[in-house]
């Protein structure tokens, strides 16, 4: 990596870190500088503006960690043979991602946090991660489904049921309890999503 593309590297890291600790409109520039070891003018040479700042992080997102979070499908690797192997390779395919996601956490809470007050980057940004997303997760579900491992329901809403809980977990994890033992926790949700939370009883029937 040249001198160039560090200088570029190193600022946008340094927005990383200060947006995600006091939020886009209450971060200046020169405080990004300053994290950077630049000059404030050297943050505008490489970036015009703050907002471009921010549209490189979210680029950065877009291309680098979202590819990594869905790079390699794992459905082709489901096993159909019981329940204890899928659940097994499940967890160990989500917990990868998982942990890519807690690894760029910072980038995440940006995104969460900026893109409601930016209806032009919501629009350009969010419209791409949600759908693919959502679309390589129905996707799983279909394979599933097709093998007979999962129930034939409406895949859009297994998703969104199942993506909900990761969600929390991650948000529970990074924000509100960083003690807190993601895999015996990753096993708990793997086991009411696929046995639900009722009791097994005998049918009256």
């Amino acid at each position: 990596m040249n001198i160039k593309n560090e200088t570029r590297q190193r600022i946008l890291e340094a927005a990383i870190k200060i947006f995600a600790a006091k939020g886009y409109n209450g971060t200046t520039t020169a405080e990004i500088a300053k994290e950077a070891s630049v000059a404030e003018g050297t943050v505008f040479k490489y970036y015009k503006t703050k907002k471009q700042l921010l549209r490189a992080i979210l680029e950065y997102i877009i291309h680098e960690i979202v590819p990594s979070v869905m790079q390699k499908p794992f459905e082709a690797d489901m096993p159909s043979s019981s329940q204890a192997e899928l659940k097994k390779e499940i967890k160990r395919k989500l917990m990868e991602k998982i942990g890519l996601i807690s690894k760029n956490i910072s980038c995440i809470k940006i995104l969460v946090n900026e893109i409601q007050f930016h209806e032009d980057l919501k629009n350009e940004y969010f419209g791409q991660l949600v759908p693919d997303f959502i679309l390589y997760m129905e996707s799983v579900y279909r394979m599933g489904v097709s093998r007979g491992v999962f129930r034939d329901i409406n895949p859009h809403t297994a998703v969104r049921s199942f993506v909900g809980m990761l969600a929390f977990l991650v948000l529970d994890k990074n924000f509100l309890n960083k003690e807190l033992d993601i895999s015996m926790e990753f096993d708990n949700i793997l086991d009411i999503y696929l046995n639900g939370v009722l009791e097994k009883r005998e049918s009256n029937v």
